[in-house]
């Protein structure tokens, strides 16, 4: 015993030193490095160590006291040139490691960024060393980020809390304090932000959970910014320095020494230049009212489908593409002769994978489509960052395609690289491509011609693009937590159009990050102006924010020579031999047209502008059938001629031209615009030339129209169908009518052919048959007859229009197009039938094949047609003139207003009629109806309330409430 003893009074000094060295060494590593709990992963400004939000003013008199106050104002109106840009490209060995894979170097940063002064351990107008440094390098205009003489960081929402002592450094007692909640992350139905919570400092700590993540979500909390109010000496310079009011807030929470990162600033590149800016200036940006929730419009998912046509897409009516498609198409563009024109396929430059970092690192990764804001976004969520990638087709500058890479670290000292697996250019089957000079470092330009035009007289039309070099590997700054890198794609028909685009673009990027808060409100513009807000049922609001969305993104908002109309698969669909090939057919105007003429008739107006603009087309495809008028195709590309393999396929389908001339009725009725009238008048009796010469056989008085292939053509070519004979009897009726207005001696000659079309009626069943000789019980597959009560409003008896619904749901082929299910619940409300009515409006939705929205025309199995745009337009419709019972007549606009089942409130808002845009607010007992703006021109309307009768003059901002029930809106002029 006694020698172990002696052995262990030997090793125990040993032993004590080990002890000492090894709690020195780790005393040491704690005072420099940045420490995490296992239950939360900081930034390195967690609510110790809060970002300060300052209003920097720059004075040449040395000494003088200056008192640095936050301000209550918008972002956007002050910031946009706070900031200015370092171009590394004038430093050659700088060009490579900017954007271009390495890491920026910001100028100065060895001078400013003094951990004793970041620390507040000093006061840097006390500091002589460091005044001394930036005196001697006051002429290197190159080592400086170059601000304006006032720089102002602005946030618009504060709160106060007297009496709160800020620190030593810091005179003013008030503090302005700004916090967000530390709560987690929640994926689906977000779009990764929440909506801050005003609390004092102390109650903030007090309340901050122990464990803020849930284990199914072991993501970051979000930084929390503070507000403050604090006086400092500011020195002699113009060149901005960086300082603390309050050392305490500027270190970490587990006690990690600042290293002088910017704080308050996120790094901004693009091609080669770096620039500074403030991480609230996007805080106001607002596109979508704040009582709709935001899983209404983002549609989230932790998987994205394999294949690529069920994916979400982007667009703006210009350009457009599928998430991670090879394929761009641009507006207009088909290659391929005759039948075999389809869009055009250009290679895509916008879809790259963040694949890995190194060192590496585990990540989850989610995908969202904010159709709010018309953007994609993929983020990756690690221990060590956030990683966000973004995808949209710019909505003002409509020729731009820009990709977004965003990476916030939550310890700027982490070396971090991102490995990205590139989507490179490659050949394409529908263009000639050759290499041109873009006079500009890091970016490419072509120029390709089509290969095969759609006729032989086409004129073959260049595209010139010009897009940026995107590297293997990214490195975020090392001065900022938070870095984005931005790539722009520009297309165009001209070097003059990409150039300017371009550089429009690259103008709106540095210093202030206007290009994605421009796109983003003009988003929220285009939300303003019209919607359907479904209250308490997600499901139906998703669906309804999203068939907007998907609507008017392959729109373009302004009179475009390139628009060819809308495809049955929009824009960012229409490769060979799939999706319609991005032909336009009758869909445009019978199931896309009336919901966007409601909420957005100028779209709807360059939607019908499409159609005269290849009038030309079809005159050929008359010409060709010997026959007179205008015969418009089947099936419709870039000039107008028939693309189905039987080029007189138009002769069987009158209701394609008819329904053009039903679409400008519609558009007159709700606009009474002469403009229109006069602009259309030759197109549609040229189309009543083609009704009246080749489509009637006419004996006795009585008119027959024989030989079509109507809606539903499970039977091949028949004769007399309810629907085709119905809107063409509504086409001449119209013709008529504008003839009338214009003193035309033809008005006649059009009623009375009108009048001599035979309806097709079985008197001893009371309903319509499908056609001539049709044969009890066969099997029909679409909507017929039933579309003669809506959307073509022929004035029925309620038990014909009953008993139509009853025959020919009871033998309707269960693969029926949403788009029969749609007009079969709209019929069934106009019946008073709510439980068939709900049926119907479900089995819609079982076309919606996915979290995004996307809806095909088949349920199961193999897809025809993806993103299919028809069904999103009559789903929007069942509820407007379904549910909401719009009906839209030549002296008015009638509402029969009733809610789907699990609805607690329907909004219509910015519903457009006769110059005013009207919100239509239906809760389950009360309708309120207020007028929210007027053109010039705009009629004074008159509210006629039905049972018990009630009239109001509507004037502008003045609500009326009223019991839920029928009511019309009619123009004041027009008697009651």
């Amino acid at each position: 015993m006694s020698f172990c003893w002696k052995r262990l009074r030997c090793l125990l000094p040993l032993a004590i030193i080990s002890l000492g060295c090894w709690l020195a060494y780790w005393t040491f590593t704690f005072s420099s490095v940045p420490r995490f709990d296992s239950n939360r992963i900081h930034d390195q400004t967690s609510s110790n160590d809060e970002s300060l939000y300052l209003k920097f003013e720059n004075n040449k008199n040395s000494g003088k006291q200056i008192k640095h106050e936050a301000i209550k104002e918008n972002p956007q109106s002050k910031v946009e040139d706070d900031y200015g840009e370092l171009d590394t490209n004038d430093k050659e060995e700088k060009v490579k490691d900017s954007i271009l894979g390495g890491e920026v170097k910001w100028p100065g940063d060895e001078d400013i960024y003094d951990d004793n002064v970041a620390d507040g351990k000093k006061d840097v107008a006390d500091d002589d060393s460091l005044k001394s440094k930036l005196s001697a390098n006051s002429n290197d205009e190159d080592e400086y980020i170059n601000f304006p003489a006032e720089e102002e960081i602005i946030v618009n929402k504060v709160a106060t809390t007297p009496g709160y002592n800020s620190g030593k450094d810091a005179v003013d007692s008030e503090v302005k304090v700004l916090i967000e909640t530390a709560e987690p992350y929640h994926i689906q139905g977000n779009d990764f932000e929440r909506e801050p919570v005003w609390r004092t400092a102390s109650q903030h700590k007090e309340q901050e959970p122990a464990t803020p993540f849930p284990d199914a979500y072991p993501m970051p909390r979000k930084r929390s910014n503070i507000l403050l109010s604090i006086t400092t000496a500011q020195p002699d310079m113009e060149k901005p320095h960086f300082s603390s009011g309050n050392s305490d807030l500027l270190h970490a929470k587990h006690g990690k020494k600042n290293t002088g990162y910017m704080q308050s600033f996120y790094a901004m590149m693009h091609s080669g230049k770096a620039s500074l800016v403030h991480e609230g200036i996007h805080s106001e940006i607002r596109y979508m009212p704040d009582d709709i929730p935001s899983e209404a419009y983002i549609f989230s998912s932790n998987v994205l489908p394999l294949d690529v046509r069920l994916r979400p897409s982007v667009g703006n009516g210009r350009i457009a593409t599928m998430i991670h498609a090879r394929d761009v198409f641009f507006s207009g563009l088909y290659n391929g002769r005759l039948a075999e024109s389809h869009r055009a396929a250009i290679p895509s430059t916008c879809s790259f994978n963040i694949t890995g970092t190194d060192p590496p690192s585990n990540f989850t990764r989610y995908y969202s489509l904010n159709v709010g804001a018309g953007m994609y976004v993929e983020k990756s969520v690690s221990r060590d960052y956030n990683l966000t990638f973004k995808v949209y087709a710019h909505r003002s500058l409509t020729n731009l395609m820009v990709v977004e890479v965003d990476i916030e670290k939550f310890d700027v000292t982490i070396p971090l690289t991102l490995k990205v697996d590139l989507n490179r250019w490659t050949a394409s089957y529908d263009f000639t491509f050759r290499i041109m000079d873009s006079n500009r470092a890091e970016v490419s330009y072509k120029v390709g011609t089509l290969n095969a035009p759609e006729t032989s007289d086409s004129p073959n039309i260049e595209l010139h693009v010009m897009y940026d070099h995107v590297p293997e590997i990214l490195t975020p700054s090392s001065k900022t937590l938070h870095t984005k890198w931005v790539f722009l794609t520009a297309y165009g028909t001209s070097k003059e159009e990409v150039e300017q685009s371009y550089d429009e673009g690259v103008s709106l990027i540095h210093g202030k990050d206007e290009l994605f808060a421009s796109h983003v409100q003009e988003w929220g513009k285009l939300w303003n102006k019209g919607r359907v807000d479904i209250k308490g049922n997600l499901t139906l609001a998703r669906a309804a924010y999203g068939s907007f969305y998907y609507l008017l993104s392959s729109l373009p908002l302004k009179m475009d020579q390139h628009f060819k109309g809308l495809s049955p698969s929009g824009l960012p669909l229409g490769d060979k031999d799939k999706d319609y090939q991005g032909r336009v057919m009758w869909d445009q105007e019978m199931w896309m047209f009336p919901p966007i003429l409601l909420f957005h008739p100028t779209l709807s107006a360059i939607m019908l502008h499409s159609r005269s603009r290849l009038a030309r087309g079809a005159k050929v495809n008359a010409d060709q059938g010997k026959l007179t008028g205008l015969l418009f195709p089947w099936e419709s590309g870039a000039t107008g001629v028939e693309l189905n393999s039987d080029h007189l396929r138009g002769t069987l389908s009158p209701f394609v031209s008819a329904g053009i001339v039903f679409a400008l009725q519609q558009l007159l009725y709700a606009t009474n615009s002469t403009v229109l009238r006069h602009q259309f008048s030759q197109m549609i009796t040229s189309i009543g030339h083609f009704l009246v010469s080749h489509k009637l056989s006419c004996r006795d008085n009585k008119c027959s129209v024989n030989d079509v292939l109507p809606f539903d053509d499970s039977h091949g070519v028949v004769s007399n169908s309810p629907f085709v004979n119905g809107i063409i009897l509504n086409a001449l009726q119209v013709i008529s009518t504008l003839d009338t207005f214009q003193n035309r001696s033809f008005a006649s000659h059009w009623s009375s052919f009108a009048s001599e079309i035979i309806m097709p009626f079985d008197e001893t069943m009371d309903f319509h048959p499908a056609y001539n000789f049709y044969k009890k019980d066969s099997v029909v597959r679409e909507a017929d007859a039933v579309l003669l009560g809506f959307p073509l409003l022929r004035q029925l008896h309620e038990e014909v229009r009953s008993k139509d619904l009853h025959y020919y749901e009871s033998i309707l082929d269960p693969r029926a197009s949403p788009m029969t299910w749609a007009m079969h619940a709209i019929g069934w409300l106009e019946v008073g039938d709510r439980a068939r009515a709900d049926a119907a409006f479900q089995r819609q939705l079982m076309f919606i094949r996915n979290k995004f929205q996307v809806w095909s025309n088949r349920t199961l199995g193999s897809i025809h047609a993806s993103n299919y745009l028809s069904a999103m337009g009559t789903y929007i419709q069942s509820l407007v003139n379904g549910y909401g019972g719009v009906r839209l007549h030549s002296d008015r606009l009638n509402f029969d207003p009733a809610l789907p089942a699990n609805v607690d409130g329907m909004n219509f808002i910015g519903i457009d009629y006769l110059g005013s845009s009207v919100n239509v607010v239906v809760n389950t007992d009360e309708v309120v109806l207020v007028v929210t703006g007027q053109l010039k021109r705009a009629v004074p309307l008159t509210l006629y309330i039905y049972s018990p009768e009630e009239v109001h003059t509507l004037t502008l901002e003045t609500a009326v409430r009223f019991r839920r029930r029928k009511f019309s809106i009619l123009s004041a002029a027009l008697p009651l």
